[in-house]
């Protein structure tokens, strides 16, 4: 998420001109002007500055004041939880998305942009996946943004648990395709156990019949048809092992047979828009924003 630089002190006096002028008959300009109040007081903060820094378009509007103050402590606390709170927690790159995070969300609410609104939840649920053991600062008064933190937990322990599924279903097939045994060896089992007429050998679903007239083993598939192939040299077993490895059958399948189980399927990704589209929908409802809501004209 990208957005070109705010002067928040700048427009914070802005709106509160208009507000203070009696343009504002439904309050959005004061409810803006409280917003970049705050937002230039975390900014100030997380730059490492004192209040006595603060921009003279906020020193010149004492109304400012208190909104300017309150973000500049939370801006202040964060900005030592990154310092202080050891691992786990947010880093410098983490609190910057968070503060433009909020600065590109309150934009969107005084804009009642919808489609704008959801883009930084979705940036949010970004965050929080990133840095899933912090708390999010610049958020206490959006409760939809513990909603999103708390989908973002179960969306990775969800990936973490198919990544792991996944790693164990290959350790067993790596374990399997190892203790294959070679076409040579396969070879000689099946000469020593099916050695005569109607004697036979039995490898991975396979049923390996000896035909000594024609020299080699016939072969039975999983599904019972008879004669799917005949071997007879080791290249022939070599080729049976091969298809064996590949999970792939040899001769014809019945109709009706069901196919091999495929592995789970990762439904992470999908949970996660969900979780993404239902907190979307709560924070523009609380906030009386139509869903299908184009951006508003600053004013």
């Amino acid at each position: 998420m990208s957005a070109p630089t705010v002067n928040h002190a700048l427009e914070a006096a802005g709106h509160h001109a208009l507000e203070r002028l009696g343009l504002d008959p439904h309050g959005a300009h004061a409810a803006a002007a409280r917003a970049h109040a705050k937002q230039a007081g975390r900014q100030l903060a997380v730059a490492g500055l004192n209040l006595a820094d603060a921009s003279p378009h906020i020193q010149a509007n004492p109304p400012l004041h208190h909104d300017h103050d309150t973000g500049y402590i939370e801006g202040e606390q964060a900005r030592f939880a990154v310092i202080y709170g050891g691992a786990g927690g947010l880093d410098t790159a983490g609190l910057d998305a968070c503060l433009r995070a909020r600065a590109a969300l309150d934009g969107a609410v005084h804009a009642g942009d919808a489609d704008a609104s959801s883009v930084v939840m979705d940036t949010i649920f970004g965050i929080a996946a990133d840095y899933p053991n912090a708390v999010l600062p610049f958020f206490d008064d959006v409760p939809e943004v513990g909603t999103l933190s708390q989908a973002a937990a179960v969306w990775l322990a969800a990936r973490d648990a198919y990544d792991a599924a996944r790693a164990e279903a290959a350790a067993r097939q790596a374990a399997w395709e190892a203790s294959l045994p070679s076409a040579a060896e396969l070879m000689r089992a099946v000469a020593a156990e099916a050695n005569g007429e109607r004697t036979s050998f039995d490898f991975e679903g396979y049923t390996l019949w000896h035909e000594p007239a024609h020299g080699g083993w016939s072969l039975t598939n999983a599904y019972g048809v008879d004669h799917c192939r005949f071997l007879a040299s080791e290249r022939d077993f070599q080729q049976l092992i091969d298809t064996v490895r590949r999970g792939q059958d040899i001769g014809p399948v019945p109709p009706g047979c069901e196919a091999p189980d495929e592995p789970v399927e990762d439904d992470s990704d999908i949970d996660a828009m969900h979780a993404c589209y239902e907190a979307q929908m709560a924070l523009l409802a609380r906030l009386g924003i139509r869903a299908d809501a184009p951006a508003l004209a600053a004013g």
